[in-house]
């Protein structure tokens, strides 16, 4: 009698597949089952390793033991993360990041350098960041680097990347200058660049022409900003938060027309910590918004937000009618949260965006109106998916009400209420009702932080 088929006997692409999209927990125990098991899962397994650098020898001997048995794993590692957790740095350590400098060398297929940030550690202490550029520039094929809180300035030499790189992001690098004043000639192949800090110096990205994906956490001189734009030609997401001060202190004519036209995801914030905001910052707010949405050909993915208060729905409704003129028919996402918009106007817009999956928005009308009107004009839209709501305050048995009375086409509904702050998302999941023997959907909700919520709309 033939022997039940079982995992151990599917093909080797098959297994490969299937462990593809396991956590790395449940492939670090699939390599416990069997030897077969164990040679397939490994592979995956090992295609991130981790390197911790601390007085316990233990920590960054564990990958380089795997790979000492098995050579063959070489081939499969293409993502390198390292944590220093030390502040003490004697021969002994300097010694064992030499050994592990030779044999990250020795791997032919590591494309990502990753630094994870460690809070305590000393972000002054040079030793590390002597090792890492050392490991940095014996590896020419890298394509992808993630740095922390680091202080490159005294150390980074003449040409600190490789020119193979393409991706890159910065967490609060100091000073930013140090990095970016290469860009142009040292990273030529550059595509993607994420500044997780402040920029002041703007102008130095000069000569990045090759990007396509550009996010900078808060751009200080606006006017700077715009004067190198046009040179991102090939720019396809943008994102930025724009600090109130910049736009307060900008002349009526500091704005000239821009040209993006392979830009697809449009992300602006204004930041700023006042309850309300003067004429001349929501003009200039309005006028380099719209300059960014004229400048796509095509818009498919577009977030307008601010912080504390709403922009008023003179300038609101201005804003969005320019946008369903020029982008209506491309749209899949639009987050206008920043935007107060009254209720007719809610319908002109989901009328107008045909493709629309993921809608934002801000409603500022009584909760009766909402609970009654709510679903009826999100019927406009049967491509609609998502959607996020942000109110000042609602009761929980109106929510209750909303969800009940939704459709089954949205499958994702968050809210953020304001008074008080509180976030809460209500998921679609399928289950099996034994009773009329077929699958169902039901809504299930969670509270959710607001680091999980600005995630959710600020990528």
């Amino acid at each position: 009698m033939q022997d039940r088929p079982n995992l151990e006997t599917l093909p080797y692409d098959i297994l490969s597949s299937v462990f593809k999209s396991l956590d790395r927990p449940s492939l670090a125990s699939a390599c416990l089952s069997s030897r077969r098991i164990n040679e397939v899962a490994s592979e995956n397994l090992y295609t991130s390793i981790l390197f911790v650098i601390s007085q316990d020898d233990s920590e960054a001997e564990g990958p380089l033991s795997a790979i000492k048995r098995r050579p063959s794993l070489k081939r499969v590692v293409q993502a390198i993360l390292f944590k220093f957790k030390t502040g003490y740095w004697g021969a002994k350590l300097g010694r064992k990041m030499v050994i592990i400098s030779d044999h990250i060398r020795s791997l032919p297929r590591v494309r990502k350098l990753e630094w994870l940030s460690d809070p305590r550690r000393d972000s002054s202490d040079t030793a590390p960041i002597e090792y890492f550029m050392d490991i940095l520039s014996g590896m020419p094929s890298v394509e992808e680097l993630v740095l922390p809180t680091i202080y490159l300035a005294p150390l980074v030499p003449e040409s600190p990347f490789p020119g193979t790189l393409r991706h890159l992001t910065l967490h609060n690098t100091f000073p930013l200058f140090s990095v970016t004043k290469w860009y142009g000639s040292i990273i030529p192949a550059l595509e993607s660049l994420i500044i997780l800090t402040h920029v002041r110096q703007i102008g130095l990205l000069r000569g990045a022409n090759a990007l396509r994906v550009l996010k900078v956490e808060t751009v200080w001189s606006i006017v700077d900003f715009v004067e190198i734009l046009d040179e991102f030609t090939l720019l396809e997401c943008l994102g930025m938060k724009i600090l109130m001060k910049s736009l307060e202190n900008t002349s009526s004519n500091w704005l000239h027309p821009i040209a993006l036209p392979k830009l697809r995801c449009l992300e602006l914030r204004l930041d700023h910590d006042r309850a309300w905001l003067t004429t001349d910052v929501l003009e200039n707010f309005k006028l380099f918004a719209q300059s960014l949405i004229s400048a796509s050909n095509s818009l498919e993915v577009l977030r307008l937000s601010a912080q504390n208060s709403m922009i008023n729905h003179q300038h609101g409704e201005s804003l969005s009618k320019f946008i369903l003129k020029r982008h209506g028919t491309s749209l899949r996402v639009l987050d206008l949260v920043a935007l107060t918009l009254r209720e007719d106007h809610f319908c002109s817009i989901l009328y107008n965006c045909p493709h629309l999956e993921e809608f934002g928005f801000f409603w500022k009308v009584p909760e009766l109106r909402l609970q009654h009107s709510f679903w009826g004009f999100l019927g406009l839209c049967p491509t609609l998916t998502t959607l996020r709501l942000t109110t000042a305050q609602m009761q929980d048995s109106t929510i209750t009400a909303l969800i009940r009375q939704g459709p089954f086409l949205v499958k994702r509904f968050l809210l953020r209420t304001t008074k008080p702050l509180k976030y809460a998302i209500w998921e679609s999941r399928s289950y099996y009702d034994s009773e009329v023997r077929r699958a169902q959907e039901m809504m299930v909700s969670r509270r959710i932080s607001a680091e999980e919520w600005n995630t959710e709309t600020w990528g």
